[in-house]
């Protein structure tokens, strides 16, 4: 029904991942290169074709949209009432780290992670305190639930930030893994903020567990979860998520902090194309799964064929992959560098989300079939070029 093949020119229309150089081939932001679903072009057509542009308040159908949303997909039951508007996932969690902690507190999360925790973390004054995944084979990672334990120990500690599903390695935690968190971090009183943004973007048949869902009353007390349609339909930059939280009183502490930054309020093009999406946006969701789960196998097999140096796994969650370069023997910025120089492609260094362990590089592969064949040459070819550079 919908329509992810045709590639789209998005040179000259102030694209973040498209400015760039004539001939180069973005793959690192976490930005799609498909038309969002027609229901929220129509939404947002119809709101800018009034002409009207004034400011706009967040309706209890907001609410009653995201609750409805989780119900139905994921079983993940809470009143509308638990929701509040922020102008994108970020934005709330620099605002929440700076209302639930002070300057000189420490912050958890678990390594390698989303390079913008580590922002909203030391740009606010705070201190990250990393507990490094384990790596197990191919890529895959789990949790180091002693080394977490004796984090939360450190009184300095005040706040959890969780990737659920995780940045950049595509690991869905299990039911047992969310709830050991919840029983460790309520144990020592750490209010945990899980970013959920990816929690769509799964393989099909495939379960993604919302935190709040498999967590036991107490561990939900402390417990707010940043969601949003951005990364699920491609609308980032529309500026909107919820912030989930189930206890009024921590409800009221985050709604006053949010308030204080001024990151609550939406604007006059965003309120209609996201209750669109979240009304009638899954038709194409369940199109675009399918899509992504093949352009992951894709890349697998050709990595696995053309590259047996990099080691990878197929990602359940999220359409970003986490390619293991170790092998290569040099810094993932020196890969990055060489590959992008000599091929045009531009991939992500994985020393931007401190990883423990290897070295790392990040492939976003939310593009058409043929661009993803395109990138995939070109990633051959510029890890051949590193090759003879280092002179493996």
């Amino acid at each position: 029904m919908f329509d992810f093949t045709t590639e789209i020119d998005r040179s000259g229309t102030y694209s973040l991942k498209w400015n760039v150089a004539e001939g180069e081939l973005p793959a690192w932001v976490a930005d799609m290169d498909f038309r969002t679903a027609p229901v929220i072009v129509e939404a947002a057509t119809r709101a800018a074709a009034r002409g009207l542009y004034g400011y706009t308040i967040v309706p209890d159908e907001f609410g009653r949209a995201v609750a409805s949303w989780y119900a139905r997909r994921y079983g993940w039951h809470f009143a509308p009432e638990c929701v509040r508007f922020a102008t994108g996932v970020m934005p709330a969690v620099h605002s929440l780290v700076r209302t639930l902690t002070n300057p000189g507190d420490k912050v958890v999360v678990l390594t390698p992670v989303y390079h913008c925790f580590f922002q909203a973390i030391e740009e606010n004054g705070r201190t990250a305190s990393t507990v490094p995944l384990i790596e197990e084979e191919e890529g895959s990672v789990r949790i180091d639930f002693e080394a977490l334990e004796a984090a939360l120990r450190d009184p300095a500690v005040r706040l959890m930030i969780l990737c659920n599903p995780h940045n950049p390695t595509g690991t869905l935690w299990s039911e047992e893994d969310l709830r050991r968190i919840g029983e460790l971090t309520s144990k020592a009183g750490v209010p945990v903020l899980s970013d959920e943004i990816h929690g769509d973007l799964v393989d099909p048949g495939t379960r993604y567990v919302p935190y709040q869902k498999a967590i036991d009353n107490e561990a939900r007390r402390l417990s707010l979860t940043c969601v949003s349609p951005s990364k699920t339909f491609n609308i980032p930059m529309l500026g909107v998520s919820a912030v989930i939280i189930p206890d009024e009183r921590l409800r009221a502490r985050a709604a006053a902090g949010l308030h204080r930054d001024q990151v609550c309020n939406p604007g006059a093009l965003v309120i209609e194309p996201a209750l669109a999406a979240y009304n009638a946006g899954e038709p194409w969701l369940e199109e675009l799964l399918v899509v992504l789960e093949a352009n992951k196998r894709r890349t697998v097999q050709f990595i696995a064929e053309e590259l047996p140096k990099v080691k990878c796994r197929h990602p359940l969650a999220t359409y970003l992959l986490w390619l293991d370069i170790s092998a290569y023997g040099v810094p993932s910025s020196k890969a990055v560098e060489v590959i992008r120089r000599t091929t045009g492609l531009i991939v992500s260094p994985g020393s931007q989300f401190r990883p423990d362990m290897g070295e790392w590089l990040r492939l976003n592969v939310a593009t058409q079939a043929t661009r993803l064949d395109d990138a995939l040459g070109r990633l051959k070819r510029g890890l051949e070029a590193l090759e003879k550079e280092k002179g493996c």
